[in-house]
């Protein structure tokens, strides 16, 4: 993503890495609060994403997806599991002879 905004001739460009967690894991009070309401967010609508990707995209029953979510939600809640991913913000600034 930093090539691409250089080679359109962006300049200052900033990339910065944020480690969120899916669940409240973490010892850090920050990255806990965040991994809650990440996972508050993703089980909202756990169902309807999970019943279109893997039922129309993968052509699982609903069963299997069923079996699956309550998988999925159990995982979510073991602590003892610190998924996270990472998140990337690039930004930059476009010329002032732009």
């Amino acid at each position: 993503m930093q090539n691409a905004m250089k080679e359109a001739g962006f300049v200052n460009i900033v990339v910065k890495d944020y480690k969120v967690p899916v669940s409240p894991w973490s010892k850090d009070k920050k990255l806990n609060d965040v991994g809650l309401y990440f996972c508050t967010m993703l089980l909202q609508d756990l169902e309807g994403t999970l019943q279109f990707m893997f039922g129309k995209v993968m052509g699982w029953t609903t069963e299997m997806i069923n079996i699956y979510i309550q998988y999925l939600k159990k995982e979510l809640n073991n602590k003892d599991l610190h998924g996270y991913f990472v998140y990337r913000n690039v930004y930059g600034q476009k010329p002032l002879d732009a």
